[in-house]
């Protein structure tokens, strides 16, 4: 699984990955597990009333194994990836070929903060921590991340 999270600046070309990563399936299912069944719970209820899987149906009837076609636009408020200014595109690959079905999508800055405020402190804690581990300068020259930046879906 790769998860890339970008910031756009309105009125600028630039660009910044907030952070980038690749995971292994076996260690992001371990990591699920870690979450608690609050947060697992919210974060699935949240996805379920409100992914527009009818788009997605039809983007892969219009567009096949294009992956552009799911990136280009909010898996959840439908909103064009041009017009964000945040944003978060995972992908699940096996070898060098991405598959094509749950994944790729791109959720919004608006989602990832819609769904962060769903976590349990718990699950908060234990983001932050694999944030610690993977990201960034040693602990001690680093100030805290925000919480709400780091949502594994």
């Amino acid at each position: 699984i790769i998860e890339k999270h970008i910031k756009k600046y309105p009125g600028f070309e630039a660009t910044d990955v907030i952070y980038e990563f690749a995971i292994c399936y076996d260690c992001a299912d371990e990591m699920r597990k870690k979450l608690s069944a609050e947060s697992v719970s919210r974060m699935t209820r949240y996805m379920n009333e409100n992914m527009n899987v009818e788009k997605r149906v039809a983007t892969f009837i219009c567009h096949g194994s294009d992956p552009s076609a799911f990136t280009d636009y909010c898996m959840i408020k439908g909103t064009k990836r041009s017009e964000l200014t945040e944003f978060q595109i995972s992908a699940y690959c096996k070898g060098n070929l991405m598959q094509i079905g749950q994944m790729p999508y791109l959720l919004s800055g608006e989602v990832l903060d819609e769904l962060a405020a769903l976590l349990s402190e718990k699950t908060l804690d234990e983001l932050d921590g694999f944030a610690g581990r993977h990201f960034g300068p040693p602990p001690e020259l680093m100030e805290p991340l925000p919480r709400k930046r780091l949502v594994l879906v």
